[in-house]
């Protein structure tokens, strides 16, 4: 609470203002990002072969149902990186926006909305992607491999998850009656 009591204090609500709405705008990127993703990977999943031994069993969640088809490693790495590309693209204007704005002289164009009309009236809508491909370089490969490893946890999860229901359902056999043991345990063997 006293950070944010010191920032009021040392940030001029002049100055944080017009990027307040810009940070708020970007925050999207994630949520377009991941939405992108799992509609691709709906898709994908969709188009692709089932898994081996689909349509056997008693339904979704049955001890002898096959597990759900998953993305590889590959797909899962290609879907987030495509997902990343269409977040940047969709915010991208708004980013190069908030770099005007907080660049020396940035006052002048009166927040992001001055600094995007700027760019248009001068460089036309190409100026609005400027720079774009640094922050590809920079923002694509890492949530690609974000994503990759998302989507590899979770199937290393969801199977072990699956290991453990069929041990509960299944519990190991118990002996009949202790006179018997001697059959099955000779310290001798």
């Amino acid at each position: 609470m006293w950070l944010a009591a010191l920032l009021v204090q040392s940030v001029p609500w002049s100055v944080a203002s017009p990027l307040l709405s810009v940070s708020l705008l970007l925050s999207l990127n994630p949520g377009i990002q991941y939405a992108v993703f799992e509609e691709l990977k709906g898709r994908l999943l969709r188009l692709g072969p089932p898994p081996p031994g689909a349509g056997v069993g008693r339904g979704r969640g049955s001890p002898s149902a096959p597990p759900p088809r998953a993305l590889s490693a590959a797909e899962a790495f290609c879907v987030g990186a495509l997902s990343k590309c269409a977040a940047t693209l969709l915010t991208y204007p708004a980013i190069r926006a908030k770099v005007l704005c907080q660049s020396a002289g940035g006052e002048r164009y009166g927040g992001a909305l001055g600094a995007a009309g700027a760019v248009l009236r001068a460089e036309g809508p190409g100026g609005l992607y400027k720079g774009l491909s640094p922050q590809l370089l920079k923002t694509v490969l890492s949530a690609a491999v974000g994503l990759m490893l998302k989507e590899k946890i979770g199937e290393a999860r969801r199977g072990a998850l699956r290991a453990l229901r069929r041990r509960q359902r299944c519990p190991a056999p118990r002996m009949a009656a202790p006179a018997a043991a001697w059959l099955f345990y000779s310290p001798g063997r």
